[in-house]
C-alpha cells in the first residue's frame, strides 16, 4: 500500500491545485460543497487504481 500515498497526493494536488487558480482568478471561494466533494473525488481515484493496478508478489 506505500503506492496509494502516492496516488493520494497526487489526486489532492491536483485538485487544490487547479481550484486554488481557478478561485483566484475568478475572486470566487471554495464553498463547503467543494471541500465535502474534493475528498470524495480523491477517494474515487484510490479506489479506481487499487481496483485496476496490477498485483505482484
Amino acid at each position: 500500500m506505500k503506492n496509494t500515498n502516492k496516488a493520494t497526493n497526487t489526486g489532492l494536488l491536483a485538485i487544490l491545485s487547479c481550484s486554488s487558480r481557478s478561485s483566484l482568478l475568478l475572486r470566487a471561494p471554495l464553498s463547503a460543497a467543494f471541500w465535502q466533494g474534493a475528498p470524495m473525488v480523491c477517494g474515487g481515484a484510490i479506489l479506481c487504481w487499487l481496483a485496476t493496478r496490477a498485483v505482484t508478489d
